[in-house]
């Protein structure tokens, strides 16, 4: 089977589109966010360059939160295959220590707080909407569990040592993450990101979406099966509607100039014997109608 490519970068709320050739998407966070270990939520970093992950010196635990649009980029039905993240970590005093993702089982905020692009373990003030240790948006709503409600099972684990891109191979539990996101869009709360929190001294900083080297930002690599078409719908757009009648009756009615079909036409060939002719009219009006 021919094998397409669609590489897209989602960046700050808007898409750029890389290339279109098909079934593999790339796109970075729609929102993420760091949770500083606090009594009261007073410290969030909603809108800074970097997300924190593991202990501080003095053994306050960071842990990161991260959120992809993946149904912005998916269509509804498909299958997902493989899912693997790539993230730059930026500044450790730590050596080698194992990261790993939970699915988070609650909404929560990016709000206008900003430590900065350095000193910035100790988060700023939070602002309105921040998630915080206590809050999913601050100063309103919390979490059930101080730290962030999470699943306990592991999505994706890696080992992350000194200043590199390190990247989280796709599991089934990965898999399972997206492909539920996809058939249950209001589902997506994105990933909860555990460090090494039994020590003192294990943190590692992450850049987010909002750092200024692009180059930097985190990315979510997805390969998918997207969804057989629905027959008669040769607009793809889900359904058998008006405008796929349309379609069909200038197709049925207009001449091929090279004698064969149009690729505009080829959907509405139900039978697949090269003409959009009569026998393709009652298949039409079956799949607009219903049997």
């Amino acid at each position: 089977m021919l094998r397409r490519s669609i590489r897209l970068f989602v960046i700050c709320g808007s898409v750029t589109l890389v290339s279109a050739t098909g079934d593999e998407v790339s796109l970075t966070t729609s929102r993420d966010n760091t949770l500083y270990e606090s009594g009261n939520g007073a410290r969030s970093n909603g809108s800074g360059a970097h997300f924190f992950v593991g202990n501080n010196d003095d053994g306050g635990t960071r842990r990161g939160l991260v959120m992809f649009d993946v149904g912005s980029v998916i269509p509804a039905g498909a299958t997902i295959n493989s899912v693997s993240l790539r993230l730059r970590m930026t500044q450790t005093k730590a050596g080698n220590q194992q990261i790993n993702l939970h699915r988070a089982l609650s909404s929560w905020g990016e709000g206008a707080s900003n430590a900065g692009l350095s000193q910035d373990g100790g988060g700023a003030p939070s602002e309105p909407g921040d998630a915080t240790w206590r809050h999913r948006f601050y100063t309103t709503d919390f979490w059930q569990n101080a730290g962030g409600d999470h699943a306990n099972t592991v999505s994706a684990s890696t080992f992350v040592g000194g200043f590199n891109f390190f990247t989280w191979p796709s599991t089934p539990e990965f898999v399972a993450d997206v492909q539920q996101w996809i058939d249950d869009p209001s589902s997506n709360h994105g990933w909860l990101i555990r460090g090494n929190e039994f020590s003192d001294q294990t943190a590692k900083r992450f850049a987010c979406r909002e750092h200024p080297n692009a180059s930097f930002h985190p990315l979510l690599t997805i390969d998918f099966t997207p969804p057989a078409p629905t027959p008669g719908d040769g607009d793809g757009d889900g359904d058998v509607d008006l405008q796929d009648i349309d379609r069909f009756f200038i197709c049925f009615t207009g001449p091929s100039p090279d004698g064969g079909l149009s690729a505009g036409c080829q959907s509405y060939d139900l039978n697949s014997d090269g003409d959009v002719d009569f026998a393709d009219y009652g298949e039409m009006q079956l799949a607009f109608t219903g049997p």
